[in-house]
């Protein structure tokens, strides 16, 4: 691939990210001195006009791709490996929130935090974090954004769109967690070869986090319970996936030598 190319490449996706960062950004200050500030309703009125303008500045076409890519396409794999993925991804990403409570909050793990004041739960939420929020995010940051970046490079593109999507996210240990999470579910994008197992990966610890702080805010023993059984179900999958992995070159090898 040519700097060129490469150059539009780069254009083609940080523009539509720049526009739709700053324009989240403006309509969450907007929204500060009013009664919605730091809600879901004023979280999802940043996020759909501003990935709405993103998407439409993303399908804007600014230059010819070459006739030849040099990057392979994304390999879909079966549904075994993606579920194998996925539920090592998802354990992943609980160990992030550990380590990051450690750096962040001085905390071995988050279970010593106090419960917030707010536990209640409303359609809204749930709507909010387990369903919009996924699907918009995974489609632009691992589906649009990665699948053009990685036409330069699958390394470059999945540290890349994990940056931008630590950007989007307020807090400082909030963009701490959202790049290392972003890494993750790029990675699953690309070792699952379809964008589906990110999203169902998003959504479970979306709901994961949304049941520990209000449903289990005041059971932790109940919370340490729940992420055992999901890293133990991470751990698992990910010793299954090399295992199966091994066995399927073996009989690869055996096939070519016979």
């Amino acid at each position: 691939m040519d700097s060129k190319t490469g150059v539009s490449r780069l254009l083609h996706t940080l523009v539509p990210f720049m526009v739709m960062a700053a324009m989240q950004k403006g309509i969450l200050l907007l929204c500060a001195s009013t009664p919605i500030a730091g809600t879901d309703a004023a979280s999802l009125l940043a996020l759909l006009p501003a990935a709405a303008v993103a998407a439409a500045l993303f399908r804007v076409r600014t230059y010819t791709p070459p006739e030849e890519e040099t990057v392979p396409p994304l390999v879909p794999r079966s549904l075994r490996v993606c579920l194998l993925h996925g539920a090592a991804a998802t354990a992943a990403m609980i160990a992030v929130m550990f380590a990051v409570s450690a750096l962040t909050q001085g905390q071995a793990t988050p279970y010593d935090l106090p419960a917030p004041a707010d536990t209640r739960i409303t359609p809204l939420t749930v709507l909010s974090l387990c369903l919009i929020h996924p699907l918009i995010e995974e489609w632009l940051f691992r589906g649009a954004f990665y699948g053009e970046l990685r036409l330069m490079s699958p390394i470059f593109a999945i540290l890349a769109q994990a940056v931008m999507f630590a950007i989007v996210h307020n807090t400082v240990d909030g963009m701490i967690y959202a790049l290392a999470a972003g890494v993750i579910l790029g990675i699953l994008a690309e070792r699952s070869g379809r964008l589906w197992p990110p999203i169902a990966a998003h959504i479970l610890i979306n709901a994961r986090s949304l049941v520990c702080l209000s449903l289990l805010a005041e059971a932790p023993a109940a919370r340490r319970i729940l992420d055992a059984v999901l890293l133990t179900i991470g751990i698992a999958a990910f010793c299954a996936s090399l295992i199966w992995k091994e066995a399927a070159e073996t009989e690869k090898r055996g096939g070519e030598n016979e």
